[in-house]
């Protein structure tokens, strides 16, 4: 991806489209929600992405190629977190340290 992997890079393409080949077929997957895990945003940004799947078939755990018209191409590791009538939904969960802690 040509933007930084941030949560308020991914903010900004909340609800579009992001695509990856399984299996030979391409498979549309909706960036459903951004959401903030750290408790301590000032040295650690912690976030989570939520991606909804119609796609026929569940995907396993694993790194996976995702592509955005916007945000270029980047692989991720997606974990299937439910699923229902409507689909599959997988996370991915981003943890780094926004200042350095040693002094």
């Amino acid at each position: 991806m040509s933007e930084q992997l941030t949560k308020s890079a991914f903010a900004r393409h909340e609800k579009s489209t992001f695509t990856l080949a399984s299996n030979g077929e391409p498979q549309s997957l909706v960036l459903m929600e951004v959401a903030d895990l750290s408790s301590d945003p000032e040295n650690d940004e912690s976030f989570s992405l939520l991606f909804h799947a119609t796609g026929p078939g569940l995907l396993g755990q694993g790194l996976y190629q995702l592509n955005h018209q916007e945000m270029g191409s980047q692989a991720l590791f997606l974990v299937p977190v439910d699923a229902d009538e409507s689909g599959a939904y997988y996370e991915a969960v981003f943890n780094r340290k926004v200042k350095n802690s040693l002094r």
